[in-house]
This record gives structure tokens, sequence and C-alpha cells, in this order.
């Protein structure tokens, strides 16, 4: 089926803001750099919906390409799953792993030994395509007995519960329902266009996000059960238009274009060169908040996407990337070979 472009925008819109968000923790988190007084808070905020925003946009792709039907069976596609999430993680979690204990000066020191527990304990970002993975099998599995809707309610609800009693043992997956309410909107969602407003209403729905947020953070009220998927739903929803407007000028398209072609390896590689620039900028003596700021998004974004084109290139490297694709790709290549 043809891409399409708004989730293509919406993905790379997603991944500048978890680049961004790192790299301002990062900042704060370092010490040594005089923060302007909103940068917690717009820490804060951003938050609130980048991530549901991504997990929205996997729900909604995994509807749109023909859910576990895709693979033909719900097995096909769970192992296809595994092996597209699984194989980056591992690698991507082991390498960040190993960089983060051999060099000193890093926000969150590891262990090696923490390699031999990633099949359940994740490190930094890399939880998303775990918790990405099990929502995938949940639904594939549960959707044999339960339609997406009471799939996507019951797992909301469960995610509630496991917010109020955290220590209960059959709610061991509690990070995983978490993420089920942005996820399950994504998959019930039929079309984008319901989301995207234009003039006087999209303006209201983002200056309602904006409102909202500041009145839950304001008031402490943020992340509690019921208000958090408000807010992911209300942050999904001022993105969606936010972007489709973003979309009507020529060179927003074309950026948000750009990054979206290398949006998986700048998620998987941004946090290594951020926190790489951010210990040479403090060894130099730079400690300039913008300074921080812009070289951390330049170096994020476009490291990864060097590396990237280099892979590109080579063919068989490509596998950490994208596996299946590489897979069929160099399986062609040797039949044309014959």
């Amino acid at each position: 089926m043809a891409r399409n472009k708004l989730v293509d925008c919406l993905k790379a819109y997603s991944c500048l803001l978890v680049v961004f968000g790192h790299v301002i923790l990062g900042i704060q988190n370092m010490g040594g750099v005089a923060l302007p007084f909103f940068a917690s808070p717009l820490k804060d905020f951003i938050w609130t919906f980048h991530v549901p925003l991504f997990m929205f946009l996997s729900g909604f792709v995994y509807r749109i390409t023909g859910e576990w039907r895709g693979k033909k069976t719900r097995w096909r596609f769970i192992l296809h799953k595994a092996l597209n999430l699984g194989i980056p993680y591992f690698v991507f979690s082991i390498l960040y792993t190993l960089i983060n204990q051999m060099i000193p000066g890093t926000n969150f020191s590891h262990s090696a030994q923490e390699i031999l527990y990633l099949w359940k304990t994740p490190v930094a970002h890399y939880w998303f395509l775990r918790t990405l993975f099990l929502l995938f099998v949940l639904y594939a599995l549960l959707s044999r007995f339960l339609s997406n809707v009471w799939i996507t309610v019951i797992l909301t609800a469960l995610s509630g519960v496991h917010m109020l009693f955290p220590d209960l043992p059959f709610l061991s997956l509690g990070n995983i329902v978490s993420w089920a309410f942005a996820f399950g909107f994504g998959v019930c969602l039929s079309s984008l266009d319901k989301l995207c407003f234009s003039g006087v209403k999209a303006a209201a729905v983002i200056a309602a996000h904006l409102g909202l947020e500041a009145l839950c953070l304001f008031t402490g009220i943020s992340g509690l059960p019921v208000i958090v998927e408000i807010e992911r739903a209300s942050g999904i929803i001022a993105s969606v238009t936010l972007v489709s407007l973003l979309v009507k000028n020529a060179f927003a398209e074309k950026l948000l274009m750009f990054v979206s072609r290398y949006n998986f390896p700048i998620y998987l590689m941004h946090t290594i060169f951020t926190a790489g620039v951010r210990i040479m900028m403090q060894k130099a003596g730079i400690h300039n908040y913008w300074i921080h700021v812009a070289a951390g998004m330049l170096v994020g974004i476009a490291a990864p996407v060097l590396i990237a084109k280099i892979m590109e290139k080579t063919g068989w490297m490509n596998i950490v990337l994208y596996p299946s694709q590489t897979l069929k790709k160099l399986k062609q290549k040797a039949a044309a070979a014959r």
C-alpha cells in the first residue's frame, strides 16, 4: 500500500521531540549549565505526549497495514515483529550499555552484567521497543476473542489498577499496559483525518492542549489514573492537527519527510551522540545552555543519519536496523547472482 505522508511526517515530528527531550534532560541531569526558567516545565510538558504520540502512530500503522492479518497468521506476525524489533533492541541496548560503562561522565552508569537481563529489564529509551513488541503480541492474541476497542478498554483499566496497586503480582506487565491507551487509540482510529482540524478549530485544539497541560502540571495531577489518558489523547490530537498544518508548507514537509526516512536510526542512536557531544563541551568549558541544545540536536540527528547512510551502502550492515527487509534484499541479490 502507498505510504501515508501525514503518518511519516508525524513520526518525524515525534522523533524530533524525543531527541529534543533527551537533549534538555541530559543537560539538566549533567549540571554545570545555567538553565532558563522554562527548561524544566518544557521538559515535563514534552514528556506528557511525545512518546504517547509514537505509540499512537505504531497502533495506527498496525491497523492500516492489516493488523496481524498482513502476515497471514498471528504467529508469523509475532515472529516478524520479534525479528524486526528484537535485533535492533538487543544490538543497540548492548552497544549503549558498553559505551556507558567505558566512558566516564555519562548521566547514567551501566554495568556489562545488565546485558544478561535485557530480555526483562530494558536500558535507556530502548524500553520502547520491548513494550511495543509486547503490545503487538497482546493485540494479536487477544483479537481472537475481543475487538480492538475492548482490548484497549480492558488493558487501560488494568493500567489504572496497576497505578493504584503497583504491588499486585498479576499486574507485572504494568509498564506494558500503561501504554495500551495510546497504542489502542491508534488501532481503533479509522482515519487520521478525524483528528485534523483547521482554522479556528485548530487554534482551539492546540490552545486547549496547552491549557490542560499547564493546569495538570501546575496542580500536580499530571499522570494520575484517567487524567493521564486525557493528557495523552489531548497531546495526540493537538500534534496531529499541528503537523497537518505544518505539512502545507513545502519546506516543512520536505524536512519532516527527510527526518522520517531516518527515523529509526535516529531513535536508536541519538542518545549515544548527544551524550558524547555534551561531555566534550563540558570538558571544553562550554556551559551555555543554547549552545548545548543546538549542538545536541545537530549531532543527535546528523550522526545517526550519516551512520545509516554508510550502513545502506554496505547492504548487510543494515540488518541491525531493518532485519527482514535486509534479509529479503540479500536473498534477492544472491538469487540474481546465480
